[in-house]
């Protein structure tokens, strides 16, 4: 088969193949899978603003301090502390080795600042969006957990209403 395929090289085989799609009409291929902003903030939302609706909650992360900022009864806290000590404490409760700690702190804190600053346009790091922002590396996790607990308590206690018998 002098001058087929066999004998072409691999660049010519695939321009061949292309050649031959060509004949038979155009290639249709599906419109790319990529949500603007809005789509992508409206979802994101939905259990947020379902969650606020009904009994108490709490919820890590996903700038529920921006989505539920106006919410009375929303107590918004940002735990966090310098990133050695936070690599340090997740080295600690992890078991992890410091490189892949110190790569994990960075992907997380550039993707949640991402996340709220292209859908949200703020920064997450703003003081202005919390009640509280708590250095979780001084007080360790029990120590916490109390002052939170003790914070959330007064919080709601004193935002309570009589309509609501809270």
């Amino acid at each position: 088969m002098a001058g087929g395929e066999e004998d072409s090289t691999p660049a010519g085989r695939f321009l061949s193949y292309f050649a031959r799609v060509a004949t038979v009409g155009t290639v249709i291929a599906p419109d790319p899978l990529v949500d603007d902003d809005e789509s992508i903030r409206a979802r994101a939302e939905e259990p947020l603003v379902a969650i606020a609706k009904g009994a108490p909650a709490l919820i890590l992360g996903r700038a529920a301090a921006v989505v539920l900022a106006k919410r009375p009864r929303a107590y918004h806290v940002r735990l966090s502390g310098p990133v050695e000590a936070r690599i340090g404490f997740a080295l600690q409760l992890e078991g992890l080795d410091r490189a892949t700690a110190a790569r994990y702190q960075e992907q997380a804190d550039r993707a949640r600042t991402s996340y709220v600053k292209r859908l949200y346009r703020v920064d997450p790091a703003s003081p202005s969006l919390y009640h509280m922002v708590l250095d979780t590396t001084v007080l360790g996790v029990d120590g916490s957990i109390e002052v939170l607990a003790a914070a959330a308590r007064i919080f709601f206690k004193s935002s309570a209403s009589p309509a609501d018998g809270t």
